[in-house]
């Protein structure tokens, strides 16, 4: 989450529902969505996240997960249409593969995602593609084999069939496919695996090289989203500097799938044959394609043909109509993003709020206007606080601001220490998130506890404990 979104954990709810849109993308099983909400119900127990504040207890998100849970089918509600790319994007790849400040894996990565869009490559079909399979022409271009994929593969009435990325389909260089397909294969012999039946490795913690690990849906969608927030537009901004690309938090308006719907919405506006775009698409492929000799032709033709009409309109009309792309992306953000639930600041307390006691005897019960009360509102932050809870009484020492625990509001009864600490009496203890464990340690030694064990293998005072007792 924090290279992709930017953020280390979900906002609001509507994070939690943008991922769930990204799961059903993939798509996913009907299990998928209550082991997701059951991770996140986890992770916030165990933190202690506050049972009001906590994401999984809005009941928008278990309406939105009751409506698949009850559906009478489960594929229908999994068809969510991917939006295109715009593109600024495309270019952004194009221009990645020949930057060389970047690292291997991020060029050879903006390399695959035109691969992907060129050759309008299924989510699931670079599964399939062994590299073994990959040939490059000069004159024509790049040719792969998708010997396992959605409407191919062993038992199926097309086993195999071709996809053509051809050397004319540039936005900014005709370098990029020879450059990106050299890095690609120096990778590839570097792990000696170049026999593999999958085309994509995940990436070394380094990002200059391959694991021999098949990068899969999720990770690809996370890769996608990482590069985007690191490349830069090739338009100027109007002090003639570049600017990125994308920001984290809008990369999740666009999945794995829209590169597909994107090549095949600019081949239908450059008017592209119908017959020649669904060969290009691979539908519903005929046994004739196995003799790819007509195919490879056309296919190579319309992309070198589509390619040119968008470097010749590009200063000059919106001729991809990116206009509608951006007309939906701005209506995602209206109805998600800035829906999004954003935790209240902490504000400093107001001198009306603070209450000042000569001694730490008095106990406080406070019953009303309580709920919207954040840790440091009513007491300066850092002020030592006794609560006082169960039919035992039991006394646990706080401290403002060190965790999210309220006077009034987590424990109705409490004590004002102040702004100075006081020894423990016995039976009192410190809290577990307010205090670290060798303080704990220490105020227990300090206090008399264990020292039944000082005898044996313990310190019997504090003076004598060092960093390895601990």
């Amino acid at each position: 989450m924090e290279s992709v979104y930017g953020m280390t954990w979900l906002r609001g709810y509507m994070d939690f529902i943008g991922y769930v849109f990204l799961l059903l993308e993939e798509p996913c099983g009907r299990s998928v969505l209550s082991a997701l909400f059951k991770v996140v119900a986890f992770l916030e127990m165990t933190s202690e996240v506050p049972s009001e504040k906590r994401i999984t207890t809005t009941q928008a998100i278990h309406n939105y997960l009751m409506e698949f849970s009850k559906g009478s089918s489960w594929a229908p509600h999994q068809r969510v249409k991917a939006a295109r790319i715009p593109l600024e994007v495309a270019r952004a790849w194009a221009q990645g593969v020949l930057d060389v400040s970047l690292q291997k894996f991020k060029r050879i990565y903006s390399w695959y995602k035109l691969i992907k869009l060129w050759g309008a490559l299924r989510s699931h079909d670079a599964e399939g593609v062994p590299p073994a399979t990959l040939l490059f022409d000069e004159v024509v271009g790049l040719q792969g084999d998708i010997v396992r994929g959605k409407t191919t593969g062993v038992g199926r009435r097309v086993e195999v069939v071709q996809f053509f990325v051809s050397k004319d389909a540039w936005l900014i260089s005709r370098d990029w496919l020879r450059v990106g397909l050299e890095l690609f294969m120096g990778m590839n012999w570097d792990i000696s695996m170049g026999n593999r039946d999958f085309l994509m490795c995940k990436p070394t913690n380094n990002l200059q090289g391959f694991r021999k690990s098949m990068m899969r849906y999720p990770d690809a969608m996370c890769f996608s989203r990482a590069l985007l927030t690191e490349l830069y537009s090739t338009r100027k901004n109007e002090e003639g500097n570049l600017y990125r690309v994308m920001i984290p938090e809008s990369t999740s308006y666009w999945s794995e799938h829209s590169k597909r719907v994107t090549i095949m919405s600019w081949a239908l506006i450059a008017e592209v044959p119908r017959e020649t775009r669904r060969r290009w698409g691979r539908w519903s492929p005929g046994v004739d394609e196995e003799y790819a000799v007509t195919t490879k032709r056309g296919v190579i033709a319309a992309q070198g043909t589509l390619a040119a009409k968008i470097r010749a309109q590009y200063e000059i009309t919106d001729f991809v109509d990116d206009k509608s792309v951006l007309n939906g992306f701005s209506l995602w953000l209206q109805t998600v993003y800035f829906k999004t639930v954003v935790k209240k600041p902490l504000r400093e307390p107001k001198q009306e709020d603070l209450v000042v006691l000569d001694s730490p005897t008095e106990v406080f019960s406070d019953d009303e206007g309580m709920d919207d009360i954040q840790p440091g509102d009513r007491f300066p932050l850092g002020t030592f606080i006794l609560s006082v809870v169960g039919r035992a009484k039991r006394r646990t020492l706080h401290i403002t601001g060190g965790c999210y625990r309220v006077p009034g509001v987590h424990y109705r009864e409490y004590v004002v220490v102040g702004q100075e600490r006081i020894s423990s009496e016995k039976g009192e203890r410190l809290c577990s998130t307010c205090f670290t464990p060798k303080e704990k340690i220490a105020e227990a030694l300090a206090s008399g506890e264990g020292a039944e064990q000082s005898t044996s293998s313990e310190p019997s005072s504090s003076e004598d404990v060092s960093d390895e007792d601990i």
